[in-house]
């Protein structure tokens, strides 16, 4: 997965790195079909290299995955938290040829509630400050 640190001269400007909720879809898809134990190594591989681009990108900007606009944070994290160990096997039954199952729109849902979760939280712990308790 090609990663590009968008705008770099531009330091005003929010930091971008285009490609990463593109990678976090298509890494939850194969996680979610399943993985052998080589594939499983080779994404984790691939996603580790990413996280340490990613960084790296935002690094030469002054900032941190934390700069990066909701969306991508969202990508960021999720990658950098799954549990490998827990990714299973393909089932058996997984070859019948029936077409995956699709909740168009969930992503987005989910994104914009986390979105909205963070934001209220970092909202409550500035109240807290400024009210003094």
């Amino acid at each position: 997965m090609e990663l590009l640190l968008e705008s770099p001269e531009r330091s005003a400007e929010p930091l971008r790195v285009s490609g990463i909720v593109a990678m976090c879809n298509d890494v939850r898809r194969r996680v979610a079909a399943g993985l052998a134990p080589e594939a499983r190594e080779e994404l984790q591989a691939e996603v580790a290299d990413s996280l340490r681009q990613i960084e790296d990108l935002c690094a030469a900007r002054g900032g941190t995955p934390e700069n990066l606009p909701a969306p991508s944070r969202s990508a960021y994290q999720y990658l950098k938290t799954i549990d490998w160990s827990r990714v299973l096997p393909p089932s058996a039954g997984s070859g019948t040829g029936e077409p995956p199952m699709r909740l168009k729109g969930l992503l987005r849902s989910y994104l914009r509630i986390q979105h909205d979760l963070q934001h209220a939280k970092s909202e409550e712990a500035r109240r807290r400050a400024t009210s003094g308790g």
